[in-house]
């Protein structure tokens, strides 16, 4: 066996009155002894290198104003607000959602409308039936109709699939059809007929037969498992088999209400997994149709974990060519995905990562781990996206879980291959991909804790005094609780939630996830440094603005409000994070739980600076505490579900206008060496001549050196820092930026002095 486990030995699917989520046991390795956490730090700081900034268009509307369910809000892979094409009332807006309006009540399915400025009308329920409902999913076709699906538990006790429609009908939304069934289970398929098929996805398409008509998928997965039984439970192990309906309808079909003829088909391959006794694989996969070029294809994308065989490839596209027709058969494209780690030393030549057992140190290899709740994304190139974590992972099936970072898992349907782009944290080499411990990719390590200035005081900054000669590396927690034991010891299951945007016509994407390092420093090992950020989780978005080829560092977004000093020494020197934490005020008091965006950023307009705006509509749960009663942690409520929107002003060359290249600045090259301690090398290609000016400046944005600052002939050119600044003194460790202005034409990069 390769591995048997990555991250949980065993999985179970629990469906109830109150709580039908996927759950799990877990018997997570944790970080050696020790090895604390006060030997990490955080990823190398910044200020807004891309020169991006924010504003908030509106505040938080409140659409629904008491949840008592502080679970998964609107689905674990899917995109809740989607939008209208500009044919269609000028490009408006449906979203949909699941709240429990009352403590002792039962938990609905709501679904609203909006415009670009915001909510206009308060959301409705689907149905008048009080049932217990949830897990909605939707699309829109051209028209503007609204196809919604979602699991509801009749008189049976038993959980079926349904689905409706908004017809959206003379530009009017608000007027539901009836609710139908597609689902209802139990459902007789693979040899077995107690299959349960919930959590439903629902995609929108062309239709084979053309004429008028489009082609509507529902996949749901399956909470019944006929494959291994485990030791610990005496029950089969969870692989969720899915089943698939798809129905073609025209315009009338929606507008008038009618119920659609459904017929069914499922994936071999996964479906053999549910029923295989002998060896365990569980799926982690996410649904999307093709578009364009890619149209009449379907692709169930991601990865698989169990007992994988040696060199087994673990990533996986289930492709079907044919709009899911079942006489076509389904392929699969599958990948290795891991990638080889060093095990690091410390000053005293001591592994870092050891198997105490047997007193030896870890095989390491990065993998993906801890990736059931994301979502599957198009670019203007026609490539699938789909956000994942890795993380480090031994020869022993353990992983390291203070060592996730997020990767863009990039498939190409037109020639079948796979690209892997860190999102964040990202190495400061181009073209490698991070490190924790080498942020720089020379093969050195970075830095260990032996600078002597302990403080007595463990306060996020500065490391125990046991913690000198230990390797610094970095670290960040991308789930929305803290705890590592919480949520029944199964936290980073339950709470991993990564989402991502489509592209828009102008190539800009955006990443969104949840993360509670700071918390976690201060709650978890008590790093006072961090007592602000004790009550909630923030909000992380990262920015690309060509098709995910590169992407900035990201904005965390939060209520909470520290003084502008706090992120700086005494001697004025930064002490920030690669990730910018961001006070929004309209959030004060919030704990900002199950976040998710709109299903594209769009563009408003352009400002006075001549940056472009995007608006990014961010819906989510405002939690009364931090935590979720559904997986046994935090109260159960009232908490209120919010719509909120961000824009984001991008100056030029963060986007990217053309549909095949990544953006590639044109002059301006990285520094080298980079970090550097005391001089450091610029180089730039003028294309024509013209005055230039190259400028160095702090994290506060204030200027330190000017490098140059004259009328230069086209060629390429370079100039040395010594790290003085203007007025001839040394300027201290830290982040800088560096801005060339030439040719009518702005550029900005980073760099980091180190002692």
């Amino acid at each position: 066996m390769k591995k048997f486990t990555l991250f949980v030995l065993l999985f179970t699917l629990i469906l109830t009155l109150t709580a039908d989520r996927m759950s799990a046991d877990n018997n997570l390795k944790p970080l050696p002894d020790g090895k604390p956490l006060f030997q990490a730090s955080r990823p190398m700081a910044r200020d807004n290198a891309s020169g991006i900034t924010w504003e908030m268009p509106f505040n938080p509307v409140a659409i629904h104003g008491s949840n008592y369910y502080d679970y998964m809000i609107a689905g674990y892979s899917n995109i809740p607000i989607r939008r209208q094409e500009d044919s269609v009332a000028g490009g408006g807006w449906f979203y949909n959602f699941m709240s429990k309006p009352s403590a002792s009540g039962n938990r609905r399915v709501y679904y609203g409308w909006m415009d670009d400025n915001g909510p206009t009308t308060d959301p409705l329920l689907f149905t008048g039936v009080d049932q217990w409902e949830g897990y909605p999913s939707m699309d829109l076709d051209e028209a503007g109709h609204m196809i919604m699906s979602w699991h509801s538990i009749g008189a049976d006790d038993v959980a079926d699939v349904k689905v409706g429609y908004d017809p959206y009908f003379a530009g009017i939304p608000g007027i539901p059809s009836d609710a139908f069934m597609v689902m209802d289970n139990p459902t007789n398929t693979n040899g077995f007929d107690d299959n349960e098929f919930i959590w439903p996805g629902v995609q929108v398409g062309a239709s084979p037969l053309g004429g008028g008509y489009n082609r509507a998928y529902i996949m749901a997965k399956n909470t019944v498992s006929h494959s291994v039984i485990s030791e610990t439970s005496g029950e089969a192990q969870a692989v969720e088999n899915v089943y698939i309906a798809f129905a073609d309808y025209t315009s009338d079909d929606i507008d008038f209400g009618l119920e659609l003829t459904w017929n069914y088909t499922s994936i071999p391959t996964i479906d053999a997994w549910n029923v295989d006794t002998n060896e365990w694989r569980r799926p982690n996969y996410s649904f999307i149709i093709g578009e364009g070029e890619n149209e009449g294809k379907i692709f169930y994308i991601g990865t698989h974990l169990g007992d994988l065989a040696p060199e087994e490839a673990s990533f996986d596209v289930f492709i079907h060519d044919d709009y899911c027709n079942p006489e076509t058969e389904w392929r699969t494209v599958s990948f290795d995905i891991e990638m080889p780690l060093a095990n690091p030393q410390n000053a005293n030549n001591e592994y870092l990562f050891m198997d105490d057992e047997n007193n030896v140190p870890y095989d390491l290899h990065w993998d993906i781990v801890n990736s059931s709740h994301n979502n599957a994304a198009f670019d203007n190139m026609g490539r699938i996206h789909l956000p994942v974590t890795y993380c480090i992972v031994t020869s022993e099936d353990s992983y390291y879980y203070y060592f996730h970072n997020l990767k863009d898992m990039i498939f190409d349907p037109m020639n079948e291959t796979l690209e892997i782009v860190d999102i964040f944290p990202q190495s400061l080499a181009e073209g490698e991909h991070y490190v924790p411990w080498d942020m720089d990719a020379d093969g050195a390590y970075d830095a260990y804790w032996d600078d002597g200035t302990y403080d007595g005081v463990d306060d996020g900054i500065t490391p125990d005094v046991e913690g000198y000669g230990n390797l610094k590396y970095d670290t960040i927690w991308p789930f929305q609780h803290w705890d590592s034991d919480s949520h029944e010891e199964a936290m980073f299951f339950n709470l991993n939630h990564l989402k991502m945007t489509y592209a828009n016509d102008d190539n800009v994407m955006a990443a969104l996830w949840l993360d509670s390092t700071a918390g976690r420093d201060f709650l978890g090992d008590n790093l006072t440094y961090w007592e602000p950020y004790q009550s909630t989780p923030e909000i992380y978005v990262a920015i690309s603005g060509d098709n995910g080829e590169t992407w900035t560092e990201p904005f965390a977004f939060s209520g909470v409000n520290v003084e502008e000093d706090f992120w700086f020494d005494d001697d004025g020197a930064y002490l920030g994070f690669t990730e910018t934490h961001e006070y929004v005020p309209a959030w004060d008091g919030m704990t900002t739980m199950y976040a998710y965006p709109s299903e594209e950023l769009i563009h408003i307009g352009t400002d006075d600076d001549g940056n472009e705006i995007y608006r990014l509509f961010i819906m989510f749960h405002d939690d009364d505490d931090w935590g979720s009663s559904v997986v046994g942690e935090g109260q159960a409520g009232p908490g209120q579900v919010l719509m909120n929107a961000i824009d984001f002003h991008i100056p030029a060359s963060v986007s990217n206008d053309t549909n095949s290249q990544p953006v590639v600045n044109s002059m301006l090259q990285q520094n080298y060496p980079n970090p550097f301690s005391s001089t450091s090398t610029f180089e730039y290609d003028l294309k024509n001549s013209g005055d230039v000016s190259l400028k160095v400046y702090n994290i506060k944005g204030q200027l330190v050196r000017t490098l140059v600052d004259n009328h230069q002939t086209a060629s390429m050119h370079q100039i040395n820092w010594n790290g003085m600044s203007d007025s001839g003194d040394v300027v201290p460790s830290g982040i800088y930026f560096y801005k060339l202005e030439a040719n009518g034409h702005t550029e900005t990069r980073k760099m980091i002095k180190i002692k």
